[in-house]
């Protein structure tokens, strides 16, 4: 249907309205961005085609942390929309980081696994890719605490080196651009692996003296120990009596402190610090701590009961076998449980097979793998089908 000389001219009337108003903003962003580059010591900003809505931009430098504000039009087919990217350069490359629930073009070229950091505060709000290590030499408390506050307050991402935010409007304040700078960059400072004299290792050591959660000690713990192990010796006579389970006994563990880990499986519930006491118990082969490991055979948790058969296939003797039977079968049990509590019941049966020779015996019927003990040496007891 044509339109009338009426409808043409309010056509024309908003659309003109359109064209002044965006002119007014460009003009006022035009300014933020001059006043912004004054107040961050850039003497120069970049603009071009400015009549299609075109670019601006200015690149410098503020405590040492390269920066980038950059304002450009993104076209999706017929629609375009004004966008701002500020960016602050050096951080670390083989690590990337954002909020959870925040998905964008750039991060679905990440690859990777989300890394757990040990703080579970931090873990259930941001997805960590990259190296392990270098993830937990540079996501200190501090460092965890602020990196947090700037993607959930300003919307920033890490990756590729740099920490950026986008903003997708016209932006005509001066003081939001230049504060954005400022925190984008104070973030790139803290996230250098190496600041000032501090090495790699010194921050590690600090990490497992001084972390607030026990989960990052643990983990820079066992960082250290395949980094510089020579650094863990001064650390290890304090951190054996420390108020976490896990890190006694990963102390003991290095120690051989044999007392230390029995009494973690009779202390704690924890089921990190019982599985590191188990891979200890593995280590040191002790045999003492059989009763203790067996309190947890059966433990809710499949992680528990994997490290705990494999101790127990590496020191149990045949009290360790009608324990470990039930974990065995049954349709709905842990697969990986399952494996290795069968896995321990036929190591205690060839280590003991040798030295007990005449009192085990392997029951084929409906209990494969089973071992059967009789009470004098030379004699088989008997499994009546139906385990009766």
């Amino acid at each position: 249907m044509a339109c009338d000389g009426g409808g043409m001219f309010l056509v024309g009337l908003f659309g003109l309205a359109a064209f002044v108003y965006s002119m007014h903003q460009r003009s006022r962003e035009a300014d933020a961005f001059r006043q912004a580059a004054t107040t961050l010591h850039v003497p120069f900003v970049s603009e071009s085609g400015l009549l299609g809505g075109g670019e601006r931009s200015f690149d410098g430098e503020t405590g040492g942390v390269r920066f980038r504000v950059h304002a450009y039009m993104r076209r999706s087919g017929k629609n375009a929309q004004r966008r701002i990217r500020i960016s602050a350069h050096g951080a670390p490359l083989d690590l990337s980081v954002r909020r959870q629930g925040a998905l964008d073009d750039a991060w679905q070229a990440v690859a990777g696994v989300d890394l757990q950091i040990g703080d579970p505060a931090f873990d259930s709000r941001a997805v960590v890719k990259g190296d392990p290590v270098a993830a937990r030499l540079v996501l200190d408390a501090g460092t965890r605490a602020e990196l947090l506050q700037v993607m959930e307050e300003l919307g920033a991402r890490l990756h590729d080196g740099r920490v950026e935010v986008d903003v997708h409007r016209t932006v005509t304040d001066a003081s939001w651009i230049v504060e954005r700078v400022e925190r984008l960059a104070g973030l790139v400072r803290r996230l250098r692996a190496d600041p000032g004299d501090r090495w790699p290792e010194d921050r590690l050591v600090a990490m497992v003296e001084q972390d607030p959660n026990s989960g990052v000690r643990r983990g820079a713990f066992q960082d250290l120990r395949a980094r510089a192990p020579g650094r863990l010796g001064p650390l290890l006579d304090g951190l054996v009596r420390d108020k976490d389970p896990g890190l006694r006994a990963l102390a003991a563990g290095e120690l051989g402190d044999l007392p230390t880990l029995r009494r973690i499986f009779a202390q704690t519930e924890d089921p990190e610090a019982i599985v590191l006491a188990a891979m200890a118990v593995v280590k040191h082969g002790d045999a003492g701590a059989e009763s203790r490991l067996l309190a947890h055979a059966a433990s809710p948790n499949a992680s528990v009961r994997v490290a705990v058969a494999d101790a127990l296939g590496a020191v149990g003797t045949v009290r360790s076998v009608e324990t470990l039977l039930p974990l065995t079968q049954g349709l709905l049990a842990d697969g990986d449980a399952k494996a290795a509590a069968r896995a321990a019941i036929a190591a205690i049966q060839a280590r003991l097979g040798e030295v007990e020779a005449g009192r085990l015996s392997v029951v084929e019927d409906g209990l494969s793998g089973a071992v059967s003990v009789a009470t004098e040496a030379g004699r088989v007891s008997v499994v009546k089908p139906g385990g009766d």
